[in-house]
């Protein structure tokens, strides 16, 4: 009879424990994630590079541009980057590339940003010498002192090197 009359106590004690609990937990906010020790800096892709290893390409030389994107990370996704960089990239020099009708000031990287590993992941403008232009994915890697597009369909716009 006893242990009849002690199940009930025991939940009503119980549940009056749990309620500030719950409030307190509702009441502190939780912290924003910050950046893991593991995530590498971004890769520094600032600044003047030049295509290198193609002929139709020769001369161009393009200057990236890094900003810190102002927009809110959502807390429940730590694996995002706290403080979000954007990038792009004009065209400088057209070079041989005048074939292909690139221009001085063309952006031809865009919405670039980097991953957790520190590479670069956006678009890149293709144009075809009959004036056919595309957006097309690419994946931006530092490989030594070269900028290396992983992912760009056109041969000619793999490989970059700094511009002193």
């Amino acid at each position: 009879m006893k242990t009849k009359r002690l199940i009930p106590l025991a939940a009503a004690i119980l549940i009056c424990w749990l309620i500030p609990q719950a409030a307190a937990l509702q009441e502190t906010p939780a912290p924003a994630p910050a950046e893991k020790e593991w995530m590498p800096p971004p890769a520094p892709i600032e600044g003047k590079w030049k295509f290198v290893g193609c002929e139709e390409a020769e001369g161009m030389v393009i200057s990236f541009t890094v900003k810190d994107d102002p927009q809110p990370r959502d807390p429940e996704k730590p694996y995002i980057r706290q403080i979000q960089k954007k990038a792009s990239a004009k065209v400088l020099e057209v070079g041989n590339a005048a074939v292909m009708k690139y221009q001085k000031g063309d952006v031809i990287f865009e919405e670039l940003a980097p991953n957790y590993a520190g590479n670069w992941r956006g678009k890149f403008k293709w144009r075809s010498a009959l004036g056919e232009v595309r957006m097309d994915p690419v994946y931006l890697t530092m490989e030594g002192d070269n900028l290396v597009a992983a992912m760009t369909t056109s041969p000619c716009f793999r490989v970059m090197e700094r511009v002193p």
